[in-house]
């Protein structure tokens, strides 16, 4: 479900238009808009104009006011260059929200939190992006000084409100701001917050901008120092790199267990199946029965099949991260025996073991497998599992990387099928997919 920027920060001002235009009485409003009108035209939307306040005469006349996906599909570059205004780590969360359309319970997930801080975290990236609208990206004193003024804020026992502001805006680090003034360092906290309380509470929307421009500057920041705060640091060194699984959109005859990348180029054993021509019904056993074998730890199974549900070369392909746990798939009910010379006795003399390279051909050269395996380089769009819709590039064979700005990584292990490649310049590669955001790059 979107959500969006009048539901959270313009939606009252609508309803006082509203009453304006019934007579009614809304002092103060009827100045914002002629001022906002003034100040960002329609062309602001022009392709080359660099200015990134928001055009009045641009927004739909409904209570939303603004679709935040359909901005950014038809206006792309305005759309990033407002966006740009926020902290990088409120952008790629909106990103997320908006672009990829992840839910806020799976966002939250992400990042150790509870859903309410989720929703918590988006209610403040919106007010932010309003307020990046009304008073630019990178508000200066000489636009907040009047506007402090006119609450009252401006002036503060340690100096000018406006300018701390800035400076924070720069430094994010309360102390520096402290020593330019020449403040114990818990006074400018004291400062902000009850500013910020009372410019969030104001019916005068320039001044709820910069209440929600400040709130944006300080959310989760640190109290002593600069960046964030200790408890934020933590949770998110904790999920700095996750790990999903994309499973195949439908039945696969490569199947695998465990993180599969660090099995590189480990060879692979044959077994012989007495249900060679039943697999239909036994594929769904094996797969069972080698979770249990393998649990946790890397190994993959191989069984292609022909039209008539037989084995295609004969043989179930596997390997793992060991010889020893391999051979233990001989346990299983239906694995009849594997592939090895013997010696006069019946006993395992050499277990015939295929090179990766050679069954990473027959996966390929398997009748209706080869479209479906992205390359290593390429670019592609994940179908499936929790990280569906995500986009990032494939650095090992079915294995692809979801990069974030902030420097967090979704390691994807891909089922055959379950990635879409995408024609995208490596300039204009992102998490949701062409940076450019054109009709196809939208989810």
């Amino acid at each position: 479900m979107n959500r969006s920027w009048g539901r959270s920060f313009a939606k009252p001002w609508v309803h006082r238009i509203q009453r304006r235009m019934k007579g009614e009485n809304t002092e103060g409003v009827y100045d914002y808009w002629t001022h906002i009108a003034e100040a960002a035209s329609r062309e602001a939307f022009n392709r080359n104009e660099t200015d990134s306040l928001l055009s009045i005469e641009t927004i739909a006349e409904n209570s939303n006011i603004i679709d935040f996906k359909s901005f950014a599909q038809t206006y792309p570059e305005k759309f990033f260059q407002i966006l740009s205004g926020l902290r990088p780590d409120l952008q790629e969360l909106f990103a997320e929200y908006y672009l990829v359309g992840k839910s806020q319970t799976f966002l939250a997930r992400c990042r150790h939190q509870i859903q309410a801080r989720a929703f918590e975290a988006l209610h403040v990236i919106e007010e932010a992006f309003g307020a990046v609208m009304v008073l630019g990206s990178r508000p200066n004193t000489s636009k907040l000084r009047p506007i402090l003024l006119r609450a009252g804020l401006e002036k503060t026992e340690h100096g000018s409100l406006a300018f701390m502001i800035t400076m924070y805006a720069k430094c994010r680090d309360y102390s520096k701001i402290a020593k330019a003034c020449g403040a114990p360092l818990p006074d400018i906290r004291k400062i902000f917050r009850p500013s910020m309380a009372q410019l969030l509470a104001s019916k005068n929307l320039q001044e709820v901008a910069v209440g929600a421009y400040l709130r944006s500057l300080t959310y989760k920041s640190s109290l002593t120092k600069a960046g964030f705060g200790k408890r934020h640091r933590a949770r998110m060194q904790k999920v700095k790199n996750l790990h999903f699984d994309a499973p195949p959109l439908e039945h696969s005859p490569l199947v695998s267990f465990g993180r599969v990348e660090m099995l590189r180029d480990m060879p692979w054993y044959m077994f012989e199946s007495s249900a060679e021509n039943k697999m239909d019904a036994f594929f769904p056993l094996l797969q069972q029965q080698a979770k249990r074998i393998f649990g946790k730890k890397p190994g993959q199974i191989f069984a292609p099949v022909n039209k008539n549900g037989d084995l295609a070369f004969g043989y179930i392909f596997a390997r793992s991260i060991s010889g020893t746990l391999t051979r233990s798939l001989l346990r299983i009910r239906g694995i009849s025996d594997i592939s090895a010379t013997y010696n006069d006795n019946d006993t395992i003399k050499n277990i015939v073991a295929i090179p990766n390279a050679e069954v990473e051909n027959m996966i390929d050269e398997y009748v209706g497998q080869k479209n479906q395996h992205a390359h290593v380089g390429d670019f592609v769009k994940i179908l499936s599992g929790d990280a569906k819709d995500y986009c990032g590039t494939i650095w090992t064979r079915n294995i692809a990387t979801v990069e974030f700005p902030s420097g967090r990584t979704f390691t994807v292990r891909l089922a055959p099928g379950s990635a879409k490649t995408l024609q995208v310049p490596k300039t204009r590669r992102a998490f949701w997919g062409d940076s450019k955001l054109t009709n196809a790059s939208v989810h």
